[in-house]
């Protein structure tokens, strides 16, 4: 958010489906190494008994509570109990499963409003706190209920105490039949549930154990052993009612000495067992979408060598039932600071841009592109994408290559290339890797064909972006053509960004202006803002909004975390944000899927915004608190200055 300002991000990771794909790799996760550095959510709160007990008081509390207990006159208390201890069990990586609705389906037509969802989180922070449990987990579990908001919430209305729909259906009590089907299938079911997946596995276990490009790497792998384990955790992982305990992928992988070669293997094995067992375009793309963004953990070395040795100081997988490891904890800095700035993130840019364009493996591909344009384009997108203060006007990746015809083989030239690249510069071994599962996140909207040749002619229906110079505006702001006069909303609903969307620049102006003299006049919130400087406040506003949602904008504030640091802002203040955010919305009609993303995504942001979980409004400003300068200051100089010399 800007600072002093309130901002909407559009969450980009919620279409992702790798945990499927955590099974599919789990062929090597069953050789592992070592166990997690750091202690999964639900070990550090307390286990079984810490959850069970947590759950137990926090249903108690809800039940009790006027503000949101009608809404539970149908449940069955003893089969709720349960399946909430199950929900939160697997959610915190506990070894359990848990079988019930997914959260929108399970609160479809209960009606629960803002208010009544707030009632819900001050009855868990109660609990949290006669647990005492440590602020970290705390804030894991508050942030964690945030982000289901979305899912819960119907009405956006601060009202408490309504009574339950009689349109909702609630489930059949605890040893009854259950009823009520998913709203949408899970890939477990959509995969054809627990036989379909085992043929799958089977075939592409079969794939992989006889491939001599790869199957060097289970030399001390149990087969029987790892084939059940593998079955369970792609049950597990695709929804289904299976339970799994193993280690992430990063530390399964660790000193196996993959290579890319080798993994570029593994994807082909799987590709033979999808199209043998005739597997939807759309469930295959959206599996080898994600492994490929699972790369970064799983490849060692960037060589296009095969049938590697496993490696003397790999060690062989310890007894089932090892916990799963925890995802390391995320650096302060952003990526662009990590790697040295604009000044090292051009050089970088540069020096891959020369590898590719004399790399014949590629080259060919570029043979229409203009190298002022590419590179400066690069370098916009790599500044921006790593957390950088600048705006890329460019295409989209899956727009800029289509037609492209661009081959895996091909794709992992491009790889072997940045390596090169990266360690020129002693680019450190975290960022590297970093910036390696980036572009193997990428590789579903670049590669066209999974072929391993290279060297391909660039097709005659591929149409480059115009020299630098000419029509570039326009370029950069089209995504892929639209059928001539199609009817406006089939437009609405294509690749279009969020930006796009609510309207452009003008309509987002406009939304922030309401939203901003909403905030401004609410006696719950705007003591937050004395002193602020409202021109610099509404200005950075747009320019962030803009940016966040896809637009061609720059901003240079401060991330969330930073800019909320001592604010004190509290959950009822927040909830005010959010009312606030509503009206507006709800004034400019902006249509439900766009209203529900903006919704959902600032929801996502509270454990950056919220300091206190009290309920209270009309908080004063802490005098800690440093807003930053009015516009024309010398800060504000110095970012305009910075920005023109950008």
């Amino acid at each position: 958010m800007p600072p002093g300002g309130m901002s909407i991000l559009e969450d980009k990771n919620v279409r992702n489906i790798r945990t499927f794909i955590l099974g599919l790799c789990a062929l090597m996760a069953f050789s592992v190494s070592a166990l997690a550095q750091q202690k999964s959510l639900y070990e550090r709160l307390g286990g079984e008994e810490g959850v069970s007990a947590v759950v137990e008081d926090f249903a108690q509390n809800v039940l009790a509570d006027s503000r949101i207990n009608k809404k539970f006159a149908k449940s069955d208390a003893p089969r709720l109990l349960t399946n909430l201890k199950a929900f939160v069990c697997f959610a915190t990586g506990g070894p359990c499963r848990y079988t019930g609705l997914d959260m929108k389906t399970s609160h479809k037509n209960m009606g629960v409003t803002a208010g009544e969802f707030t009632a819900l989180v001050e009855d868990l922070v109660k609990t949290l706190d006669k647990f005492r449990v440590p602020a970290k987990e705390k804030n894991e579990l508050l942030g964690a209920l945030a982000a289901l908001r979305k899912d819960i919430v119907e009405i956006e209305s601060p009202a408490t105490g309504r009574e339950l729909p009689a349109a909702f259906k609630p489930a059949p009590p605890l040893a009854a039949v259950a009823s009520a089907p998913a709203q949408q299938k899970s890939l477990y079911e959509r995969l054809g549930g627990k036989d379909a997946i085992s043929a799958v596995v089977d075939d592409f276990a079969q794939n992989v154990l006889t491939d001599p490009r790869i199957n060097k790497k289970f030399a001390k792998s149990d087969a029987p052993r790892l084939l059940a384990n593998l079955k369970d955790f792609v049950c597990f992982a695709t929804g289904g009612p299976c339970r799994y305990t193993g280690l992430d992928m990063k530390t399964s992988h660790k000193n196996m000495g993959t290579t890319a070669g080798e993994f570029n293997a593994l994807v082909e094995d799987l590709v033979k067992t999808l199209d043998k067992f005739k597997v939807p375009a759309k469930e295959k793309n959206e599996l080898l979408g994600a492994l490929a963004g699972l790369r970064g953990d799983i490849v060692e070395s960037e060589s296009s060598t095969t049938g590697g040795e496993l490696p003397a100081a790999f060690q062989p997988a310890p007894p089932l039932g090892t916990v799963a490891s925890a995802p390391a904890p995320a650096q302060q800095k952003s990526l662009y600071e990590r790697l040295g700035g604009k000044d090292a993130i051009s050089a970088v840019v540069d020096d891959f841009a020369q590898n590719v364009l004399t790399d014949p493996r590629i080259n060919k591909k570029f043979a229409k592109s203009d190298a002022p344009r590419l590179l400066t384009n690069l370098k916009a997108f790599v500044c921006f994408a790593t957390g950088g203060p600048c705006r890329y006007t460019g295409l989209d990746m899956k727009t800029s290559h289509k037609n492209m015809g661009t081959t895996a083989g091909e794709f992992t030239a491009l790889v072997e290339d940045l390596v090169k690249t990266l360690d020129k510069f002693k680019v450190p071994e975290k960022e590297k890797n970093e910036l390696l599962g980036a572009l193997a996140g990428l590789r579903g909207d670049i590669v066209e064909s999974e072929s391993p040749a290279t060297g391909g002619e660039l097709p005659a229906a591929f149409t480059p972006a115009p020299p630098l110079g000419e029509s570039r505006a326009t370029v950069a702001s089209t995504p892929a053509p639209a059928p001539a006069r199609a009817p406006a909303a089939s437009v609405r609903r294509g690749g279009l960004s969020l930006y796009e969307r609510l309207g452009g620049k003008d309509a987002i102006s406009a939304v922030v202006d309401d939203f901003a003299q909403n905030v401004l006049t609410d006696p719950r919130i705007n003591k937050k803002f004395v002193k602020s400087d409202p021109v610099r406040l509404v200005s950075n506003l747009k320019d962030f909004v803009c940016v966040a949602t896809g637009g061609p904008c720059q901003y240079f504030g401060l991330d969330m975390k930073k800019s909320h640091k001592r604010m004190d802002v509290t959950a009822g203040e927040f909830n005010a944000l959010v009312e606030d955010l509503v009206k507006s919305l709800d004034k400019f009609k902006v249509p439900e899927k766009e209203k529900n993303e903006l919704l959902g995504a600032l929801a996502g942001l509270r454990g950056d915004i919220v300091e206190d979980e009290s309920s209270a409004t009309g908080g004063e400003l802490p005098k800690k608190f440093k807003p930053a300068p009015p516009m024309g200051s010398s800060k504000g100089k110095k970012a305009m200055k910075n920005a023109k010399k950008r």
